[in-house]
């Protein structure tokens, strides 16, 4: 009798809890006492966790989603009311678990006058759920130590993704939940239940798109933005093709124009394409670091140009390409293994699923395979090469009729127009969002002053005392123009 009479009660209790808890608001703030992440010494985030709708378009759907949040509250003894929050890249990229990699050179300098707040976007890394494509890392190791044809490559590429997408959805992902539009919202609720009411932003890459579509959406609610590495909402989704191309001439032409290194290095570009060649007729054999250990891995040329594309986003690498361009023309791929473990380590750093769900809901739908194939033909064969085993290709289209996301609405392929204070940076060397893409974006922000740093790449932020002296200066007084006295004296990778 008495365990009937439990029961019965834990019944009565569920049956009355159940409903209240269903009724929680949204958005709330969810916080934990243990950050779920490595925090940097000598510092004490707060952290938890927004919860939000999955899906705010549809009313009858109740599903929710976690974002994993940590608030460093400024050191200053009188903080600035507005805090700083950092958007990341990918789009896919995982905040938090870098964040330790990361304090010094980036972070650390913006929490000394204002709380700045770090956070997965959703899909991503400690967010739950975050839109990770396992299926994408085991294609990748299984054909590290095979060359096959790029038609053959794109296609085992694109059924790795599909099989992604239909894994996400068999496990409940609204996939057409997970886009800019989305993630802008979800920032707006962040600071909202944080009691903010403005915040400034900081986006790098694709963080810069996300930045912009908050300036769109909620404009009254941000200060100022600081934008690196710009992806402009009318950029194409398969301009890297020609974004590659770009920084290949600028290196190309760097190394020239400088004494020093033409004379040690004289025509990289044809010893370049030379390689290129060498390596598709008899691909190298390399043993790299990886994740998983050590691992067998060929290179053909086709590789040799994706590796070198990867090395072009850091500018410390960039010194070093003419002189590992020429050893390799001498058999000697060392430079190339250590460009191989960054390639597999992004691999678990970014979430491909949103990746995919965010570019076919607001990018590849606006081309065509006829504006694909234009592209891909205005670039030199090794580059196109490369780009198509990228999936620079019509396959992406194919793979967002896999998706199954929504049609984008024409207001994602248009430059957003603002007046709210934006400092725009740009790096000379970058392959994928180049300086070009800044200053189409800072056209049309009516209170935007454009930086370019000759000698640095992606996202020039974490680069030195200059870069982020800049941004510091904008962020304590966003009306006026930063002095950048220091850019004309920063050193450039060739003398």
């Amino acid at each position: 009798m008495r365990r009937l009479l439990t029961f019965l009660l834990c019944t009565i209790l569920t049956v009355v809890y159940l409903p209240a808890a269903a009724q929680q608001p949204l958005p709330r703030f969810e916080p934990v006492d243990t950050c779920p992440f490595d925090v940097p010494g000598g510092q004490s985030p707060r952290c938890g966790y927004l919860v939000v709708p999955e899906d705010r378009s549809d009313s009858a759907n109740t599903q929710t989603i976690r974002l994993a949040v940590a608030i460093f509250p400024a050191r200053s003894a009188a903080p600035a009311p507005d805090p700083l929050i950092y958007l990341d890249g990918g789009p896919g990229g995982a905040t938090l678990q870098s964040v330790r990699f990361l304090w010094g050179s980036l972070y650390a300098p913006f929490a000394e006058d204002r709380d700045l707040i770090l956070f997965d976007q959703r899909g991503t890394g400690l967010s739950e759920p975050a839109l990770t494509c396992s299926e994408l890392t085991e294609f990748t190791y299984q054909f590290l130590d095979d060359v096959l044809p790029v038609a053959d490559y794109v296609a085992r590429y694109q059924e790795a993704f599909t099989a992604c997408a239909d894994r996400l959805r068999s496990e409940g992902v609204n996939l057409a939940a997970y886009n800019s539009a989305a993630s802008a919202a979800d920032v707006n609720d962040l600071r909202q239940v944080l009691g903010y009411q403005q915040a400034n932003l900081m986006g790098i890459s694709y963080g810069t798109r996300l930045a912009l579509t908050i300036l769109r959406d909620y404009p009254a609610t941000i200060r100022s933005a600081i934008i690196d590495a710009v992806l402009p909402l009318q950029a194409s989704g398969f301009d890297p093709a020609l974004t590659a191309d770009r920084a290949f001439n600028e290196l190309f032409a760097a190394c020239q124009s400088s004494a020093r290194c033409n004379s040690r290095y004289p025509n990289l570009r044809e010893v370049f394409n030379a390689v290129v060649e060498q390596l598709n007729a008899s691909p190298a054999q390399l043993t790299v670091a990886s994740p998983r250990g050590m691992q067998s891995a060929l290179m053909d040329g086709d590789t040799f140009v994706g590796l070198l594309f990867i090395g072009l986003y850091a500018d410390t690498l960039i010194p070093q390409m003419p002189s590992a361009i020429y050893a390799a023309s001498q058999g000697d791929y060392g430079f190339f293994e250590t460009l191989y473990l960054l390639q597999l380590f992004q691999l678990d750093m970014i979430a491909y699923g949103m990746y995919m769900s965010v570019n076919c809901t607001e990018e590849y739908p606006f081309d065509t395979p006829d504006s694909i194939e234009a592209k891909l033909a205005s670039v030199p064969e090794a580059i196109e090469r490369f780009a198509r085993r990228a999936l620079i290709d019509p396959a992406q289209l194919a793979i967002c009729a896999a998706w199954g996301t929504k049609p984008p609405a024409p207001v994602e392929n248009e430059p957003v127009v603002s007046d709210v204070p934006t400092l725009v940076m740009a790096g000379q060397f970058d392959p994928i969002t180049p300086p070009s893409n800044a200053q189409a974006a800072a056209s049309t922000l009516s209170r935007s002053f454009y930086v370019e740093f000759l000698g640095l790449s992606h996202g020039v932020l974490p680069a030195n005392r200059c870069t982020k002296g800049v941004a510091l200066a904008f962020l304590a007084d966003p009306l006026t123009k930063p002095d950048t006295t220091c850019v004309t004296a920063m050193p450039q990778p060739f003398g």
